[in-house]
């Protein structure tokens, strides 16, 4: 974190509009050259914190929709952790995985595997998708391996 917290400084102080941001990715179209200006003529496109950049582009409001987002989606899959699927405690702990990455690097609302992850956590979150899965699970058990023979 220690350049970083420069970085942070550094945008922070930029005028934006907080209650709406600057629109996605804008805010290093429009601003970036006085926060480049700071680091020596650095051109970077991310201010290495996925919060702070959703304040960025979206303000306030961005900010309170990605936390409802995050607080729907961890209790979903909190409520589905158990230790008898593996799958939902892979999804929970890639989920977190994304969330705390997020303070250091930017990735959420942007093209990246976490993201990815996060929103399949968010998908996975629905008890309908772990019953079909189960359901096509049975259902593959009782298929006969030849089409002409009839299911047991």
């Amino acid at each position: 974190f220690t350049e970083r917290t420069r970085i942070w400084e550094s945008v922070l102080s930029q005028d934006i509009n907080r209650l709406l941001g600057c629109g996605y990715f804008s805010f290093w179209l429009d601003k970036g050259e006085s926060v480049w200006q700071d680091f020596e003529g650095m051109q970077f496109r991310t201010c290495h914190s996925g919060y702070l950049e959703t304040y960025l582009d979206g303000g306030w409001i961005a900010c309170a929709l990605l936390g409802a987002f995050v607080v729907w989606t961890s209790w979903r899959n909190a409520n589905l952790f158990s230790h008898a699927s593996t799958f939902s405690r892979a999804i929970f702990s890639m989920a977190i995985m994304a969330l705390v990455m997020n303070f250091s690097e930017t990735l959420l609302f942007r093209t990246s595997a976490c993201w990815f992850f996060l929103v399949l956590s968010a998908l996975a979150g629905y008890h309908s998708i772990f019953q079909k899965a189960a359901t096509m699970e049975e259902s593959r058990i009782d298929m006969p391996e030849h089409p002409m023979e009839e299911p047991p």
